[in-house]
């Protein structure tokens, strides 16, 4: 799913303000640090309490896609119906 994610979301959002990384440990550990705007993470739950705890640290608001389910972006121009679908 990560490696779909950092090839289609390019696509449609702009690389430099919605930037994509896959990394482990080391690589989450190191954005971890940093403060953002916003975290969209998906992936597992164990990693998702961590990502929760270090986002509390700065009051940084998350969207955490657990369980690898549906992920979706859904804009303005959506078709709300297909899109709920």
């Amino acid at each position: 799913m990560a490696v779909l994610l950092a090839k289609l979301l390019p696509q449609y959002l702009d690389k430099d303000l919605f930037p994509v990384i896959n990394g482990g440990v080391p690589e989450t550990t190191e954005l971890l640090k940093e403060k953002f705007d916003h975290i969209l993470y998906t992936g597992s739950t164990g990693v998702g309490k961590i990502i929760m705890t270090a986002a509390a640290k700065h009051l940084t608001p998350v969207t955490l896609e657990l369980g690898g389910k549906s992920p979706c972006y859904i804009d303005k121009d959506c078709d709300l119906d297909i899109a709920c679908r």
